[in-house]
């Protein structure tokens, strides 16, 4: 028997399409508009107005996900990035002229480096810096391996790549579940 579809069936069939798509397209926009958001619209973490700050620069690069941009008077130059909803990650990049893979190295220019963050941010990363400070005592940290700072929540996150332009990037990240 040869399957036929009826004017009414082929109507009824559209307005079920139609329907559908209405559905997913106000469920999306519901989506990146929600304020189900176990965490808050991120705010400046960096106080512009510090003496040891130049060029500084806001931008907002999505509902949930902001990134600030400025210079150290030392020269490092400093990316911060806020993104996340039910899992929150703060990320510095910091452009180095030098560096090193060893990861002593790398674990002494994270530790000295988030120390300036302390002075110039308001978000608090004494746990962070106790982290690292113990890696460096015990020793035996392997190049990009997680950090744990508060045991099945927080977590650091430390490397050094290379960016599009060729600068060296030291990352450091602190993940958090929320």
């Amino acid at each position: 028997m040869k399957y036929f579809i009826t004017p009414i069936k082929r109507l009824f069939t559209v307005l079920v399409i139609a329907l559908v798509c209405d559905t997913v397209a106000v469920n999306t926009a519901r989506a990146e508009t929600s304020d189900d958001c176990t965490r808050a619209i991120p705010i400046a973490i960096v106080n512009s107005a510090s003496n040891l700050i130049t060029r500084y620069h806001l931008q907002k690069t999505g509902l949930r996900n902001i990134e600030e941009y400025f210079q150290l008077v030392d020269s490092h130059q400093v990316t911060i990035k806020q993104t996340g909803c039910h899992h929150f990650s703060i990320e510095y990049n910091f452009v180095l002229s030098h560096f090193s893979t060893d990861e002593k190295w790398i674990l002494n220019a994270a530790n000295a480096l988030m120390k300036e963050m302390q002075v110039v941010t308001s978000y608090n990363i004494n746990g962070a810096l106790k982290a690292i400070q113990a890696k460096m005592a015990e020793g035996g940290w392997k190049r990009a391996e997680p950090i744990e700072v508060i045991k099945n929540y927080e977590w650091l996150l430390i490397n050094i790549t290379t960016d599009n332009n060729h600068a060296n990037i030291l990352k450091v990240a602190i993940d958090i579940a929320l």
